[in-house]
């Protein structure tokens, strides 16, 4: 599966003059100078590499520059000094050095590595051609010993060599980061170079796999990126607990087996994240601003792409002849950590993976209630029920709700019913909407305090905390709604006499 795309490169007029564009990226660093000056003071050539000349040609915003030279420790103490930035070793054995440049943006920095041989040499050990450019400072020579610049124009990803893969399997993953991130396609011998290399996903190291990954699954294109890592054998081979779930049957509203629906859920997942206004009405700003960090899609999209794991295990037939997987969401969350970690991702990221494929068919349920599809009477789903789901995630209910839609319409297929999944995803806004309401109640005051108790006569013990958490989920269950009444119940739990 090659996406099509139309010539040229996504973002930037590559009918320009390549040499000026890149100069015009470079020489608006503040950093620049400091980066020739070291050049001309050492009389040895400095280089700019990889995907920072890429970038700067496809006019997307640098942060990370990559510089190769003869004598990294050298050059990287003399720029250390002139910056002012923060030295970092990154590799004990092969010199190579960061420079963070500002305390505040940890990815604004300077890579600086030790050159293997020659710059053509060096050049040629990289990825793919398009990373396999060079500005040569101070002379501002711009080198290109594979025709990189040609295939940045027709917008093709074409490896360098496939000894360059084997060497280092995580470069096949990168290069379906770059099918995603720069909707470029992946050229044919790439493709079969990239299937022969995939059974040494396995022997990647972790602490690389975990970012490449989550840059993999960003929108618009993170979908299409898992469907041609799946064809092409390397997304098997990266996470092996998928295999069990192919072909697995789930029956009932699923016309896709467990592995189909996954991707499929990523599918919609990805849908509803670029457009949350179709599908949250009520709720829809609450939603976008938590969609603005950085890293929420692509760590929502990884916990669709696991969410399901634990179903080929926890996979049984109830006495009606019906597929049931009990506690595949629990499960699935330790699953989902245990690969995570072998990701070495990070733990925040992790631990909102793992929260929310705990989670995951809660909201489902308590929607069955409000709008059910099996011939049972509508109850009204309660406050208690919803906070206590919600509080349970948070702050990430938004991220809940995302998943939960993309679930249920991931289901049917064929058989969908556009308005009951219009209507249930109208069920899913108001319990959020319903929610958000509560959490701005909960800005005010509360309706009691240890204060108003010792204030009652009461002595401070042990027993404040309970009975002021108890009056807490009266509140929540509108048992009580004002002081006095909070005060009453209290009295109730610890006694009528202080």
């Amino acid at each position: 599966m090659e996406t099509a795309r139309a010539e040229g490169a996504s973002g930037s007029d590559m009918t320009r003059d390549p040499l000026p564009a890149i100069l015009e990226v470079w020489r608006a660093e503040p950093v620049h100078e400091h980066v020739e000056w070291v050049a001309r003071e050492l009389g040895r050539p400095v280089y700019l590499v990889g995907g920072a000349v890429r970038d700067a040609l496809l006019g997307h915003r640098v942060e990370d520059w990559d510089l190769a030279v003869v004598g990294a420790s050298e050059v990287a103490a003399q720029l250390t000094e002139r910056t002012g930035g923060r030295l970092v070793s990154l590799h004990e054995r092969v010199p190579c050095f960061r420079i963070v440049l500002d305390r505040r943006r940890p990815r604004y920095c300077l890579d600086i590595s030790e050159l293997r041989g020659d710059i053509v040499t060096d050049l040629t050990t990289r990825d793919v051609t398009i990373n396999a450019l060079a500005l040569e400072l101070p002379s501002h020579a711009l080198l290109d010993p594979l025709n990189g610049l040609a295939d940045l124009q027709r917008g093709v990803l074409r490896a360098v060599s496939l000894a360059n893969l084997q060497a280092d399997a995580l470069r096949c993953l990168r290069v379906y980061r770059l099918y995603s991130e720069l909707d470029f396609r992946i050229e044919p011998q790439t493709r079969a170079w990239l299937r022969q290399v995939a059974p040494l996903a396995p022997t990647l190291p972790g602490e690389r796999l975990g970012e490449e990954m989550l840059k993999t699954l960003v929108p618009p294109r993170a979908t299409q990126a898992v469907r041609l890592m799946d064809e092409d054998g390397l997304l098997g081979h990266l996470i092996p607990e998928i295999e069990p779930t192919r072909g697995v049957g789930q029956g009932g509203y699923h016309h896709l087996d467990v592995w189909g629906h996954t991707v499929e859920v990523v599918a919609q997942l990805e849908e509803i994240i670029q457009s949350p206004r179709q599908h949250f009405a009520l709720t829809c700003h609450e939603v976008e601003r938590y969609l603005q960090h950085a890293r929420r899609a692509p760590v929502l999209l990884c916990t669709a792409l696991l969410h399901d794991l634990a179903k080929s295990e926890t996979r049984t037939r109830d006495a009606e002849g019906w597929w049931r997987f009990y506690g595949h969401d629990h499960v699935g969350a330790v699953l989902a950590r245990k690969i995570g970690r072998r990701f070495r991702m990070r733990r925040h990221d992790l631990d909102i993976v793992s929260l929310l494929i705990a989670n995951h068919l809660r909201p489902l349920q308590l929607a069955a209630l409000e709008f059910p599809q099996d011939g049972r009477e509508p109850q009204e789903i309660t406050r208690h029920a919803l906070v206590r789901m919600l509080r349970a995630v948070h702050p990430h209910g938004p991220g809940l709700f995302l998943l939960a839609l993309a679930d249920v319409r991931a289901c049917r297929g064929p058989a969908t019913i556009p308005a009951l999944q219009e209507r249930l995803a109208g069920v899913l806004d108001g319990m959020l909407q319903r929610y958000l309401d509560w959490q701005r109640e909960r800005l005010a005051p509360p309706l009691l305090t240890g204060r108003d108790l010792i204030a009652a006569g009461y002595e401070p013990g042990e027993r404040f905390g309970e009975v002021l958490a108890a009056v807490e989920e009266a509140q929540i269950e509108d048992l009580v709604s004002t002081r006095a009444e909070a005060l009453a119940f209290a009295r109730r739990m610890l006694g009528d006499a202080p």
